[in-house]
């Protein structure tokens, strides 16, 4: 193929077509890791070159090192600016300011337009610290209502972010908590919608600090919620499950409620998602 090609340019070819063969090299094996091995390449060839003395022109061979240490460097510096991103979402996240011991979120379903989430968060704080941040995603339209469990806790007004109908609540713990102190954090999220949201429960895991085998995801469903599936998904963070093929659905016990201690691994979405028997499907991000 083409690196093929470029490559035995640059091996055969002692002009300056094997300075631009490189550079074709470099710019099509554009990904980081294709890049370093590209990189390397060039340089073992251009050792080699030197070293059986079918070298005809030495600055040649400086430019194609200097190439490939730039590429070296370039990639090192995309990879860390990666690195950089990933550590800015994570710090937007409250898990960066505690280490959580439990996570249960929980979905009380009375119908499709009346709907509690009930949060319960038992975490450990990295340092001295008052305020607890919470994202949540409700696509519906109407009424939300915050409930908090501990009366020393209170809270401002829930405020909309400019991301995928993301909303953060911001959660006053009533008094500055150090490390090693131990909080229960649990509140309802009541909402009476309008417009029915989106009906699914889902755990994002954007930081490596989620609790292994102590996070939970349940949905229970009242008598009055005519619901005819339930579904099990588990999909890369920023990607939407529906996407990707039939799903097979979950048995629904007599007891109407779905258990799941999720598998946490860094990077991936569980969800339970659900459809009415209205005939009509909803579920999202």
């Amino acid at each position: 193929g083409r690196l093929a090609q470029f490559f035995t340019i640059i091996k055969e070819k002692n002009d300056a077509r094997a300075v631009i063969a490189l550079a074709a090299l470099l710019m099509l094996t554009a990904s980081q890791g294709v890049a370093i091995v590209g990189a390397l390449a060039s340089l073992i060839i251009a050792l080699f070159s030197m070293i059986s003395q079918i070298n005809p022109a030495s600055w040649i061979w400086v430019l194609v090192i200097a190439l490939s240490l730039a590429t070296i460097i370039s990639t090192t510096i995309a990879f860390l600016s990666q690195r950089h991103i990933e550590r800015a979402i994570g710090n937007s996240r409250w898990l960066t300011d505690f280490v959580p011991l439990q996570i249960v979120s929980l979905c009380l379903v009375e119908d499709a337009y009346n709907i509690t989430y009930r949060y319960r968060f038992i975490v450990r704080p990295l340092r001295p610290i008052r305020e607890f941040p919470f994202r949540f995603t409700w696509s519906g339209d109407g009424e939300l209502t915050i409930k908090l469990r501990d009366k020393r806790h209170t809270h401002q007004p829930v405020s909309p972010l400019p991301i995928c109908n993301q909303r953060k609540l911001l959660i006053d713990l009533g008094r500055e908590i150090d490390r090693r102190h131990v909080e229960v954090i649990e509140f309802d999220l009541v909402t009476n919608a309008t417009k029915p949201a989106q009906p699914f429960v889902a755990i994002p895991i954007a930081s490596r600090n989620h609790p292994r085998f102590n996070t939970h995801i349940m949905v229970a469903f009242g008598p009055k919620a005519r619901v005819a599936r339930v579904f099990r998904e588990t999909t890369l963070l920023g990607s939407s499950g529906y996407e990707e093929g039939p799903r097979e659905p979950e048995p629904i016990p007599e007891s109407r409620v779905i258990a799941w201690r999720v598998p946490v691994r860094f990077g991936l979405r569980y969800a339970l998602g659900w459809e009415y028997d209205e005939g009509h499907i909803m579920d999202g991000e």
